[in-house]
Parts: structure tokens; C-alpha cells; sequence
């Protein structure tokens, strides 16, 4: 795959200009495979993406090396909680690398998102972070599947139950080369959904249509035990205007063309 960053974008990440000069934090290794071509290395699963697959990489091979997979993706999970209680610019205002209230995570994972901010691609760290977490769990045979429920889990178990015997399904019939995995589910609540479930299993998406077809035909039901031929007509009403406002609104409208015949008299048409 064609690097999507530009070199200059690269190697300006550890030049002076950005650091003024290479930080203890930057260790050796880190600017080596940022160097490197992230393609050829290997990767426990086959991601699909588009400019922000390459920083994932990085971040993944990183990790790898220091042997911290799951304290990196802690550490982005994190920071995304914690967005909430920083600036609405953070992205682009702080600085990930050196600010203090970054300084929690690991060097390798302020060195990649100090990398994203200088080739303004922070928007895009949602992305990079999924990416990460299935490397991650690919790493240990373990996929990922997020499940949308209409409530909290707790309160859904019907549902619950009903979508991990159908992610299982998917798995060992659309991913046999994966039937000895596992799987991780991860719920969120869309009150949006009237009942149900819909989950994604790799690159398929799997939902439950029963209830939205159960709340159909109880409606289509109620409609068709209506007459509307027996429903009485609607009695119109009169609009009630003040005393005289018809004169009033067409002496006002007489005198708006007056005034306009005689603009046209003194400057013309």
C-alpha cells in the first residue's frame, strides 16, 4: 500500500522544528520503524482502511516490541473517556507528546499521536484506535464484536443471548479459518432501536428485524380496524377579522403604491 503521509510530514515528526531537539522520551526503536515500510512487517489480521491504517501500524509494531499491546490500547481508551474533560480543540491546540495531561501514556503512544497532530489527522484517532484493538485481539485469536442492544445489557438478556448464538453462527460459517477463536462482545445502547439487536462481525453486519416487523403489523393491524368512511366531518370555522381591518389593510396598501408613483415621478423608473 502506498504510504499515505507524506516523507516531509514524516520525518518532521523528530526534527528540531517540532521538538526543538530529540526528547529522552523518543527511544531509538521508535523512530526506526517510523522509518521503516510498516507494509512488509506482519500483522496478526488484515485490516481495512484508509490514511489512518498506517498510524495503527506504527502503534501496533511499537507495542510489539515493548511487549505492551494491552497497556497501549488502555491508554487509548482512556484518553478517549477523558476527552470530554479537555478542550474542544485538543486535537489541534495541545501538545500529546510534552502536555502534562498526557504525560500518563506510554511514550510510544504520545509519539504516534504526536505524529497524527502534525499531519492534522487527529479526526481521525477513533479509526486508528479500532484498527489497534483488532490487531490487538487478532493477536490472540480473539475478534471483537460490537453488539447495539435498545437498552443495557442487563436489562436485554433475550437479546443478548440471541446475538452471540448468531455472531457464533457467522463466525464458523462465514470465517472458518477463524473457528477456533473467540469472541469479545462490546454493547452500546441506541435508544433509536425499538427492540433487537445488530451486530458486526468483521465486515458483516448482522441484525434482528423481528421486532421492527412485530411493531409493523400492529400497526397495520389498528389501521385496517378503522373506517375512515364513518369519520365525521370536520366543521370549518371562520376566520375572525377586527372591525374595519380589510379597510385598514387596503387604505395601507393604497398608500404604499402612492408613495412608490411618486418616487417614480422624482428619479424615475
Amino acid at each position: 500500500m502506498q504510504r499515505a503521509i507524506s516523507a516531509v510530514a514524516r520525518s518532521s515528526l523528530t526534527r528540531a522544528a517540532r521538538f526543538n531537539s530529540t526528547p529522552a522520551w523518543v527511544k531509538p526503536q521508535y523512530v526506526e520503524l517510523f522509518k521503516s515500510n510498516l507494509d512488509k512487517l506482519e500483522y496478526p489480521e488484515k485490516a481495512v482502511g484508509g490514511e489512518h491504517l498506517v498510524f495503527s501500524k506504527l502503534m501496533y509494531q511499537i507495542a510489539k516490541a515493548e511487549g505492551k499491546e494491552e497497556k497501549y490500547l488502555s491508554d487509548l481508551q482512556t484518553l478517549k473517556q477523558n476527552a470530554k474533560q479537555l478542550s474542544r480543540t485538543w486535537r489541534t491546540s495541545s501538545n500529546v507528546a510534552e502536555d502534562k495531561e498526557f504525560q500518563e501514556m506510554e511514550p510510544g503512544v504520545r509519539f504516534v499521536l504526536r505524529w497524527m497532530q502534525t499531519s492534522a489527522q487527529m479526526e481521525r484517532l477513533e479509526d486508528v484506535t479500532k484498527i489497534f484493538a483488532i490487531y490487538v485481539k487478532a493477536a490472540k485469536k480473539t475478534m471483537v464484536v460490537p453488539v447495539t442492544l435498545a437498552g443495557l445489557p442487563e436489562t436485554q438478556q433475550k437479546n443478548v443471548d440471541a446475538a452471540k448464538k448468531a455472531a457464533q453462527t457467522v463466525l464458523s460459517t462465514r470465517f472458518p479459518d477463524k473457528k477456533d477463536w473467540k469472541l469479545e462482545f462490546d454493547y452500546v445502547v441506541d435508544p433509536g432501536i425499538i427492540d433487537g439487536w445488530r451486530l458486526e462481525v468483521g465486515s458483516l453486519v448482522v441484525e434482528d428485524m423481528s421486532a421492527y416487523l412485530s411493531t409493523f403489523e400492529k400497526a397495520a393491524g389498528a389501521s385496517a380496524q378503522v373506517d375512515y368512511t364513518a369519520v365525521p366531518v370536520a366543521k370549518p370555522l371562520a376566520t375572525e377579522w377586527p372591525l374595519n381591518a380589510g379597510v385598514e389593510m387596503f387604505s395601507d396598501w393604497c398608500d404604499e403604491l402612492t408613495t412608490y408613483d411618486m418616487e417614480e415621478a422624482k428619479f424615475g423608473a
